[in-house]
C-alpha cells in the first residue's frame, strides 16, 4: 500500500500505520519450521523471526479469517531491537512491543480481546518439548527466570550460538 503525503501526516493514522507494519514485514526473515517457546521469538542476530510451527496463521472472529502473522512479527522485530538498549530487559521491551503490538491489532479493526485470549491459549497449547532453531536468543526466558525451560531447551539446543549477554545470565542462574 503506497501512502500519499499528507498535509498533516504527523498525527495518528492508521493507515500510515499498517503501510509501515507492511514495509516492516516485507523486510523480515520469518521461519515456521521449529517449535518455540511463547509462540515465537527470534534469532541471536535479530535477522530472523521465528514463529512456531505448530500456530495456527488465523483464527476466527465471527467467522471472518484474522491473520496473526503481522502482529506477531511486529512484536518480535521490536522487542529484539530494544533489547538492544544499555540496560533494557524482556520485561520493558515486552511490555512496549505489546502495547504497539494491540494499537496495530485494533487499528486493523481486530477485537484485541480476542486475539489476546487466542494467543494465549497457544502460548500453553505450545508449552511441550521442543524443536527449537538452533541460534534462538535466550534473552526472555533468561529474563523471565524461567528455569525449567532454560534447562529443556539447553539439552534441545543443537547448535548453541549463545552470546556474552545471555551466558553471564545463565551463569547468575546456575
Amino acid at each position: 500500500m503506497k501512502i500519499k503525503k499528507q498535509k498533516d501526516d504527523w498525527h495518528q493514522s492508521d493507515a500510515i500505520l499498517l503501510s509501515s507494519i507492511d514495509s516492516l514485514i516485507k523486510h523480515t526473515i520469518v521461519n515456521y519450521d521449529y517449535e518455540v517457546p511463547y509462540i515465537a521469538g527470534y534469532s541471536t542476530d535479530g535477522k530472523t523471526i521465528y514463529i512456531d510451527k505448530n500456530l495456527p496463521k488465523f483464527f476466527l472472529d465471527n467467522n471472518k479469517k484474522v491473520y496473526i502473522d503481522k502482529f506477531i512479527i511486529l512484536h518480535e522485530v521490536l522487542e529484539k531491537h530494544l533489547l538492544s538498549i544499555p540496560g533494557f530487559t524482556y520485561q520493558y521491551a515486552h511490555q512496549i512491543a505489546l502495547r504497539i503490538e494491540k494499537q496495530v491489532v485494533e487499528s486493523s479493526k481486530v477485537d484485541w480481546e480476542k486475539y489476546d485470549k487466542f494467543i494465549d491459549r497457544w502460548v500453553k497449547i505450545i508449552d511441550k518439548d521442543y524443536d527449537i532453531p538452533p541460534d534462538l536468543d535466550l534473552t526472555p526466558y533468561i529474563d523471565e527466570h524461567d528455569k525449567k525451560l532454560i534447562d529443556v531447551l539447553k539439552k534441545r539446543i543443537k547448535k548453541p550460538i549463545i552470546t556474552s549477554h545471555e551466558r553471564t545470565k545463565l551463569r547468575d542462574l546456575v
